[in-house]
């Protein structure tokens, strides 16, 4: 009954964890990096609980569902001929870099190039909110599906641990069982010996 009451209490701290991360949503903020050797002003966001390998994968994936053609060098990913219609109907360049933060955070860079020039909020306001949409969709999705399995993954070693728990109470319990009775046998022989002595 404890080891249901546990993981019950578990859900309802998960639940209520996600709800806080909706509720704050992504924050993205912008300003000068360089990536890939290209300077210009990029789109930065946080990540919560997925690898590098994985943002790199996925954010490699999506830029080819924008008929891009993709190219990865370490922790940058380098994307050409990318067709996002809400910032111009000719292709742009995207230059992607993903940096730890911590264990548990990773920090997503991105630099959209329209032509020769960044997009910025101050430069082109449309092909910023353009932009800054598919970070934003993008880091809320990844976040929400790494932590997700996370907790899921917290929740599968919890009832594990319940489960050697109950293991080890068992075998508490026959061990006690055991010098219980070895106990009792030792009072019969001593008792018997004492009977003996008598006759």
């Amino acid at each position: 009954m404890k080891k249901w009451n546990r993981i019950i209490l578990f859900t309802l701290l998960l639940g209520l964890g996600f709800t806080a991360q909706a509720q704050k949503g992504v924050e993205i903020t912008e300003s000068t990096e360089e990536i890939n050797d290209v300077n210009g002003n990029a789109l930065r966001t946080i990540i919560n609980r997925a690898d590098e390998k994985t943002i790199s994968k996925e954010w490699k994936k999506l830029m080819k569902s924008y008929k891009a053609s993709v190219k990865t060098k370490g922790n940058e990913v380098h994307a050409t001929e990318v067709m996002v219609s809400s910032i111009n109907e000719f292709p742009i360049q995207v230059f992607a870099e993903i940096n730890e933060v911590n264990d548990a955070q990773m920090e997503l860079k991105v630099i959209f190039m329209n032509g020769d020039r960044s997009i910025s909020s101050s430069s082109d306001i449309s092909g910023y909110t353009a932009a800054k949409k598919i970070v934003e969709e993008f880091a809320y999705e990844i976040s929400n599906e790494a932590t997700s399995a996370f907790f899921e993954n917290e929740e599968a070693k919890l009832e594990d641990l319940d489960s050697k728990l109950e293991d080890l109470k068992k075998e508490k319990e026959k061990a006690e069982n055991e010098i219980k009775e070895a106990k009792e046998l030792i009072n019969e022989r001593e008792y018997d010996l004492k009977e003996n002595e008598k006759k």
